[in-house]
C-alpha cells in the first residue's frame, strides 16, 4: 500500500478497536480486500501489532532486543520522541494511551483455556486446512457448552466453517476408534528419559521465541510463521504427553488396548486425560460440515481423514 493508503487504515484500526476489537477489525479489513504491508491477510495478531506500535504517535522504541538477532530480549523498553522535522503523528497520544488501557483490560477479561480441550490442534478443517481450538461458554440454563472454532474463520475470516460443538465431534470420533484399532500394526516409539524430554521442551521453547521474533522483524511471511508454529505445537504436544504419562505406548497391542479403553470409558475420563491420550495417538483428524446447527439441533459433521502418530 502507498503511505497515504496505509495511514488511512492505521487510523481505521485505532478508531474501530474500542468498539469491536482486533479480531473483528481483521475480518473487516480482509473482507474489504485490504492487505498488510507484506501483502498478507490480517489477523488479530497483526492488528494488535499496529495498535501497540508507538511510532504512529511520533515515538520510537529503543532497547527492544530480539532473540532472532542472536541477542537476549531485555524487556527494558525505552520509548522516546521521534526526532524528525515536520513529522505529523497519525494517532493522538491520548488516543494511543486509551487503546493501550482497553487492550490491558480485555486481556485480563479474555477467556484463558486450561488446555483441556481434547481435540484442540488435532481437529483440522476440511475447507481451509487450519486447526480448531477449543472454548466454552455457559448457557442461560447454567449448562456448560464446549465447542471448537476453525482458525481460518476466527483469526482470518477466510473460512465459513461454523462453531462445532464438542458433542458433535465426540459422536463422530467414537465411530472411527474401532477402525483405528484395526489400522494399528506397527510398534510405537518407546518413551524418552525425563531429562531428555525436558531438554527437548526447552529447545522447542527457544524455537518458538526465535520464530516469533523473525515474524515481528519481517524476516518470514505470515504463512511461513503459522506453519512453523504449527510444527512446533505438534512437537510440544508429543513431548508433553510423554512427560505426563511417563512413557509412550510400547507396542501395537497396547495402542489397541488404549483405543478400546478410550472408546468404552470416554465419559468417565476427565478432559485432561482425554487430551493426553488423543494427542499421544493422533497426529490429525480432518472434519467436514455435513449440516449446520439449526435451533436446538447441533451441527452434523463427518471425519473424512485422520492420521495416527
Amino acid at each position: 500500500m502507498k503511505h497515504e493508503e496505509e495511514a488511512k487504515w492505521v487510523r481505521y484500526i485505532f478508531d474501530r478497536y474500542p468498539a469491536v476489537g482486533a479480531l473483528a477489525i481483521s475480518k473487516e479489513l480482509n473482507s474489504k480486500g485490504i492487505r498488510t504491508h507484506k501483502g498478507e491477510l490480517w489477523s488479530d495478531y497483526s492488528v494488535k501489532y499496529i495498535l501497540r506500535n508507538p511510532i504512529y504517535t511520533g515515538h520510537v522504541r529503543w532497547n527492544f532486543e530480539t532473540a532472532a538477532k542472536g541477542r537476549k530480549r531485555t524487556n527494558a523498553e525505552i520509548v522516546t520522541e521521534l526526532q524528525q522535522v515536520n513529522f505529523e503523528p497519525l494517532i493522538d497520544a491520548d488516543v494511543f494511551e486509551e487503546v493501550q488501557q482497553i487492550m490491558g483490560r480485555r486481556k485480563k477479561m479474555a477467556f484463558r483455556s486450561e488446555g483441556y480441550y481434547p481435540f484442540s490442534g488435532i481437529i483440522k478443517c476440511a475447507k481451509c486446512g487450519y486447526p480448531f481450538s477449543g472454548g466454552q461458554t455457559i448457557k442461560p440454563s447454567g449448562k456448560e457448552y464446549r465447542y471448537y472454532r476453525c482458525r481460518g474463520n476466527v483469526s482470518f475470516g477466510t473460512c465459513d466453517m461454523p462453531i462445532i460443538s464438542e458433542e458433535a465431534i465426540v459422536e463422530e470420533f467414537m465411530k472411527i476408534l474401532s477402525v483405528a484399532q484395526a489400522e494399528v500394526e506397527i510398534d510405537q516409539p518407546k518413551g524418552l528419559d525425563p531429562s531428555e524430554i525436558q531438554k527437548q521442551m526447552q529447545q522447542l521453547g527457544r524455537r518458538k521465541e526465535r520464530t516469533e521474533e523473525l515474524y515481528i522483524d519481517g524476516d518470514i511471511s505470515k504463512d511461513r510463521y503459522a506453519k512453523l508454529l504449527e510444527d512446533i505445537r505438534i512437537e510440544e504436544e508429543k513431548y508433553l504427553s510423554l512427560q505426563v504419562s511417563g512413557n509412550q505406548f510400547a507396542d501395537a497391542e497396547e495402542v489397541k488396548s488404549v483405543l478400546r479403553n478410550l472408546r468404552d470409558e470416554w465419559p468417565n475420563h476427565p478432559h485432561e486425560v482425554q487430551k493426553q491420550v488423543i494427542h499421544s495417538l493422533f497426529d490429525s483428524i480432518t472434519i467436514n460440515l455435513v449440516e449446520p446447527a439449526r435451533g436446538p439441533k447441533r451441527a452434523t459433521i463427518e471425519i473424512i481423514n485422520y492420521h495416527l502418530r
